[in-house]
């Protein structure tokens, strides 16, 4: 996904068609929700402060798959809905395009594309199971619930597949481990 590679192709290959594999595109996004993260634990004074320390150990539970989670992951996410919108709504986007290489029909990668663009609160667009929308009334809130007051996720969201080339926008080389 370098620009410099991209040059090269359309330098030397004029009419290719340039296509990102699916893994790196959505770790990509993975890396943008860390950022949202990063920014959050920044603004709540990093780590002096209760929220701050919370917000650094919350990271694995916004990179994980759904259906990897750990119970006490899905209670992360749970209070991340409830007192943070906005790294939720990264969070949701995050998933909503890792969804786009499960699915089992590339010929719904358009609707679901179209679905995800809408945003995370879009009702066609797939939701990880047990994720609603965070209503305004806990997104205001400025601090993580007791994992008592927060409910827990659903644990599936998508079927995993070892091999997502066949979505609409793969290419032919799976990444290197």
């Amino acid at each position: 996904m370098s620009g410099g590679y991209e040059r090269a192709v359309r330098a030397a290959l004029p009419d290719a068609q340039i296509a990102f594999d699916p893994f790196h595109v959505v770790a990509l996004a993975g890396r943008a929700v860390d950022d949202v993260r990063r920014a959050e634990w920044n603004a709540k004074g990093k780590s002096r402060s209760p929220e701050g320390t919370w917000l650094k150990n919350v990271r694995f539970a916004l990179r994980k798959a759904p259906e990897n989670l750990t119970d006490r992951q899905r209670v992360a996410l749970a209070q991340i809905q409830q007192t943070n919108a906005q790294l939720f709504r990264a969070y949701l986007l995050k998933e909503q395009l890792r969804q786009l290489c499960h699915l089992d029909d590339p010929a719904d990668a358009e609707a679901h594309l179209d679905a995800w663009l809408a945003g995370p609160h879009a009702p066609s667009c797939g939701r990880p199971s047990g994720l609603p929308a965070p209503s305004a009334a806990t997104a205001t809130a400025s601090s993580p619930p007791s994992s008592s007051d927060s409910p827990t996720l659903g644990s599936r969201a998508c079927t995993p597949r070892s091999d997502c080339s066949r979505t609409a926008a793969s290419s032919s080389t799976r990444p290197r481990p």
